[in-house]
């Protein structure tokens, strides 16, 4: 369900993104080749400025592979599941406040220069925001990482009879932590580049970021869905003394 809303929105952002005129541009018509090469593609409207649709599909998404998560780790409790998704799907929409705030601070660097009176009311803006966004991270996965740690630690201390926990639990966990929080360095070294580039160079910072919350977005999605698969079907099972024991049939 997660990769077929993803694909959708992404059918949909293209099918409402073509544009002919600009397709129809030569290189040389005023435009940088890859500033070109963007508007070709028809990925201008969306890779040059904030783009609200891209954080509606992930606060669509991203809580549903928390649930995945969760379930790997037996956090089966329904109102535990709700609080968590939920939270994510407050977080994932603060990264639209994030861009618009960046936004906002490029503009100000251009009308009245870096660490003026407005960039510096701009920039405290964003650092409650993005304080705040990591704070909800750091309450969901120290969360699902306490329940995997647990379980871990049940193992070790009582005689369950099972001697550890399949790897691919830790993989699942882990790997999609990793992945969940670089979306937050994202925005660090945009405007990180706001502060030390000339404004003109300014755009680059949204292609870039386009590019790369897309990669760790087909990245995390692609290998939940890989791993969690491979989990159900034959990496469930765990060493016993008596022997192993699969924990999904």
């Amino acid at each position: 369900m997660v990769i077929f809303i993803s694909l959708g929105f992404q059918i949909c952002r293209l099918a409402f993104l073509v544009d002919d005129h600009l397709i129809d541009q030569p290189i040389s018509s005023g435009y940088s080749p890859c500033e070109a090469l963007q508007r070709r593609c028809c990925l201008a409207d969306y890779t040059d400025k904030p783009d609200f649709a891209r954080w509606i599909e992930y606060a669509l998404t991203a809580p549903l592979q928390i649930i995945i998560i969760c379930s790997t780790v037996y956090i089966r409790n329904a109102q535990q599941l709700s609080l968590i998704s939920a939270l994510q799907g407050a977080l994932t929409l603060c990264g639209w406040t994030v861009e618009m705030l960046i936004s906002h601070l490029e503009i100000s660097v251009n009308e009245s220069g870096r660490f003026s009176q407005a960039f510096n009311a701009i920039l405290a803006k964003f650092s409650v925001i993005f304080l705040a966004a990591v704070y909800m991270h750091y309450v969901i996965w120290s969360t699902i990482l306490s329940f995997y740690y647990s379980h871990e630690a049940n193992l070790r201390e009582c005689d369950c009879g099972i001697e550890k926990l399949p790897p691919l639990l830790r993989d699942i966990v882990l790997l999609q932590c990793v992945l969940f929080s670089c979306f937050g360095i994202v925005p660090l070294v945009q405007v990180a580049y706001i502060l030390i580039a000339h404004p003109d160079h300014m755009w680059r910072t949204w292609f870039c970021a386009a590019l790369v919350y897309s990669a760790l977005s087909i990245a995390s999605k692609g290998l939940l869905a890989l791993i969690f698969v491979k989990l159900i079907t034959d990496g469930n099972c765990v060493d016993t003394q008596s022997g192993q024991v699969c924990l999904y049939q």
